[in-house]
């Protein structure tokens, strides 16, 4: 992973900006699981999709800066009730 955007990505994590969702990349409140901050933190912009899951696409960037193994693990930590802090540490030790 860019090394730049793993610290802005940590950085947004742990910044206490963002209302953490679980189970959606966005929720209908505007909370965001851990990889909508990323999606935040490359694009600038919230995710559109409601939803995330079975059936759903990961993002084509998230794609991109990470492997599905990753993705699914932090997704397990985010919606297993893991802080943005606890991931964002799991984060900056874990991912290269």
């Amino acid at each position: 992973m860019d090394q730049e955007l793993k610290a802005k990505w940590v950085l947004a994590l742990r910044s206490g900006k963002y209302r953490q969702a679980q189970r959606a990349l966005i929720d209908a409140a505007g909370g965001l699981c851990c990889l909508g901050v990323l999606q935040v933190v490359c694009t600038g912009e919230k995710p559109s999709s409601e939803q995330w899951g079975e059936g759903n696409q990961c993002p084509e960037l998230i794609r991109d800066e990470l492997r599905v193994s990753i993705q699914n693990t932090l997704a397990r930590m985010n919606d297993g009730g893991k802080t943005f802090t606890e991931i964002a540490d799991y984060i900056e030790k874990e991912i290269v």
